[in-house]
């Protein structure tokens, strides 16, 4: 007789596992379990798998539910922890399907990476990775030069992609950059930065925890207005105060050598934080200043435009379902034409801004505190804590 435990095994499948197929684009069928109202706040979507089906688990034995789960494609069945998805796993094969459950549910699919190479057309000794967590929408850069790395906005659940990187190609992790004080994840700058001795770059104005003792062994540097910092020839960012989704945020230019020194073919890079997003603005609110951080935002955007408009804007948020592989990022002149917050006066932009504001991150006055205290990615278990959408931004 097999062994239940057993059984319920073989109807599981990795997260990581089902991304490889989704990627290969084997023919799945995703089926939510959930209730309505979980559903609708938060579930699987990425490449072609848009709108997973919903059937609650309490309607699953329904004869017109059952005809509607075709039997031709591998069933996997999703909740939030993964086992009502096992329960209804096991009740689906019981019925002949071919099916699995995931193993962990959402909050496991919530660590999920995927990569892709942003182009550097200029200069082929610079790659740009941009690695992203298809569930939560955060988006981390590893930028190289030769052999000399950077890496921008690191969350917890993008280490190993981060040091897979670093290893595959040769790169010494030279600094860890951070553009603010995230709301929604927890930074591993830290945890990194102690395994690899990298220096660690934090805004100034974000009042992160700086006790001797509780900062021991960190090369840490804060970070103004105006300043750069100088990792080699090649990998060189200027430092710009962006304020407005918080006090202290700062968004970095990177300004590639041209090949042959000809400055028309020279590429410029911002890495924006949650400050702006390729389709839409960031939000204020979550310091309780919202007209004040209002004000400083629309005047950030009034900056931001005198950049060229062929700048390449990479944030570090993005609100859409992402595609394997398929880079996100969008010119200054492109964000321009068409994120409408930049054609709006001050008070139009502060009405549209306190009236689109989004729900708030599950969570976000417990992971700003812990941002502060620049905690080890050890410290937490992380799986509820971060479980939810990314809410960082503002339509536009």
């Amino acid at each position: 007789m097999t062994d239940k435990r057993t059984h319920y095994g073989t109807l599981e499948i990795e997260p990581s596992d089902l991304k490889d197929k989704m990627d290969s684009g084997e023919n799945l069928y995703i089926l939510d379990v959930r209730t309505p109202e979980e559903y609708k706040t938060w579930k699987i979507s990425y490449d072609k798998h848009l709108e997973p089906s919903l059937v609650p688990l309490d309607k699953l034995s329904s004869e017109e539910m059952i005809r509607n789960i075709p039997k031709d494609k591998e069933v996997i069945t999703v909740c939030s922890h993964g086992m009502r998805s096992k329960m209804a796993a096991e009740y689906l094969s019981q019925l002949g399907y071919d099916v699995k459950s995931i193993r962990g549910g959402m909050v496991a699919w919530n660590k999920i990476n995927d990569v892709a190479l942003i182009p550097c057309l200029s200069d082929r000794n610079m790659k740009i990775w941009q690695i992203r967590r298809i569930s939560k929408g955060c988006m981390t850069y590893l930028i190289s030069y030769f052999n000399d790395a950077v890496v921008i906005d690191p969350p917890c659940s993008s280490v190993t992609s981060i040091f897979e990187i670093a290893k595959n190609n040769d790169l010494r992790i030279q600094a860890l950059i951070e553009t603010h004080r995230h709301a929604d994840h927890l930074s591993a700058s830290r945890t990194i930065a102690k395994e690899t001795g990298a220096k660690l770059y934090l805004s100034s104005l974000e009042e992160y925890e700086t006790e001797p003792s509780k900062i021991n062994g960190l090369d840490l540097n804060f970070l103004d207005d105006g300043k750069r910092i100088e990792i080699s020839k090649g990998l060189s960012f200027e430092v710009i105060h962006t304020p407005g989704h918080t006090a202290g945020s700062m968004s970095f230019r990177l300004e590639t050598l041209s090949e042959g020194g000809k400055p028309s073919k020279k590429e410029i890079f911002l890495f924006s934080g949650d400050t702006l997003f390729v389709d839409g603005i960031g939000r204020p609110d979550l310091h309780d200043r919202i007209d004040e951080f209002s004000r400083t935002l629309f005047l950030t955007y009034k900056k931001l435009s005198a950049l060229p408009d062929d700048a390449i804007l990479l944030p570090s948020h993005y609100s859409k379902s992402m595609k394997h592989k398929e880079p996100i990022f969008k010119t200054v002149g492109e964000i321009k034409a068409s994120v409408k917050a930049f054609r709006m006066d001050e008070n139009e932009f502060i009405s549209f801004v306190v009236s689109s504001i989004p729900p708030q991150p599950m969570n976000y006055n417990r992971i700003l505190r812990l941002n502060k205290d620049l905690l080890f990615c050890n410290i937490l278990q992380l799986d509820d804590l971060e479980a939810g959408p990314n809410s960082c931004g503002i339509q536009s």
